[in-house]
């Protein structure tokens, strides 16, 4: 039985269609997805963030595009990523506080991480 490793930026660009970027964005930006009829889908991810969210990164960005592919996202989180420029560690999820136990959306709408 023989090891096999998941490339999944492999599998979404040969078996989804869905193109996949690594490029510098802002640091709160984790990846930004939009669709056009001519070239499919595009999904750019923050090559300056940690290596645990960049390989999050593209799953999140799936999700999103299998939701709603004709509607632009731009995750963002509510402060720099811990180990991404010069950010302290104990990053904040792309939700922020609201009050009265709810939270505002910073970027991602549909998805709870």
């Amino acid at each position: 039985m023989g090891t096999s490793s998941l490339n999944l930026r492999e599998l979404l660009e040969d078996s989804v269609g869905l193109r996949t970027f690594y490029v510098d964005l802002p640091s709160r930006v984790a990846e930004m997805l939009a669709y056009a009829e001519v070239l499919g889908g595009c999904l750019a991810i923050n090559r300056k963030h940690p290596e645990e969210r960049r390989r999050l990164s593209p799953a999140h960005g799936y999700a999103h595009f299998l939701a709603n592919r004709y509607r632009p996202e731009v995750a963002v989180t509510a402060k720099k990523p811990a180990g991404c420029c010069d950010q302290a560690p104990g990053s904040a999820p792309s939700r922020t506080p609201k009050g009265r136990g709810e939270t505002e959306r910073t970027g991602c709408t549909g998805c709870t991480g």
